[in-house]
């Protein structure tokens, strides 16, 4: 699965996701890492299974030169 997030802001974002992913017991959900968004660049994220749906919440200005995944 693949996600990509193009922002047109000035300056970098980050945000949290969660993420909802089939099992055997039906879907289950919880937070997954991700990372700053430049400015005016596009983000990809990835991961090597399904996932049903993906939340983004919390969107804000990423610190000075934080580039670091979390």
């Amino acid at each position: 699965m693949m996600l990509i997030l193009k922002s047109g802001l000035g300056f970098a974002v980050t945000y949290d996701a969660y993420m909802y992913v089939p099992t055997p017991n039906g879907v289950e959900s919880g937070y997954t890492s991700s990372c700053p968004v430049g400015a005016g660049l596009c983000g990809y994220e990835t991961w090597p299974h399904a996932i049903v749906m993906i939340v983004l919440t919390n969107f804000r200005v990423a610190p000075a030169g934080e580039s670091i995944c979390q």
